[in-house]
């Protein structure tokens, strides 16, 4: 969870037994606890997740996995006409919903997250902000799986 350590803190302290050790179970307790957060820690949450840009290697206080995954989802390699346009849309985004636009890049295109972000400026705060939390919950299960390894099932 980007730059929200209480979320990791939280699970520490609840002393997971070694069946619960998993990456599954990981994801599971990390989400819940976000889930059961405030909606104040939950909007500084999504507000700590940077703006996609093709600019982002520049960005200071980018995490590692925020360039690596932007990176592998084309955002460095974006024409001018794309990077204008995730501008433009990001700018819409949070003037409309006061937190960035968060999807879970790996395995997407510049068009697909372009395309999402269209369709999503259409959404009502309410209904935007559980989907953006749903993605940090998904990025979430990405990073651990990049950590740990693919979980069983």
């Amino acid at each position: 969870y980007e730059k929200s350590p209480w979320v990791a803190e939280q699970v520490w302290n609840k002393n997971l037994s070694d069946q619960q050790k998993t990456i599954k179970s990981l994801h599971i307790h990390m989400k819940n606890i976000v889930e059961e957060a405030k909606p104040e820690q939950k909007y500084k949450l999504l507000n700590n997740h940077p703006e996609l840009s093709s600019n982002f290697f520049k960005k200071a206080g980018l995490t590692t996995a925020s360039k690596k995954e932007q990176r592998s989802a084309g955002l460095d390699k974006c024409t001018p006409t794309e990077s204008n346009e995730l501008l433009s849309l990001n700018t819409r985004y949070r003037a409309t919903f006061t937190f960035p636009f968060i999807i879970a890049v790996k395995g997407r295109t510049i068009s697909d997250i372009l395309e999402q972000l269209n369709k999503r400026l259409l959404n009502s705060p309410d209904i935007e902000f559980g989907i953006a939390l749903n993605e940090v919950h998904n990025i979430a299960l990405l990073r651990l799986m990049d950590v740990f390894g693919k979980p069983s099932t």
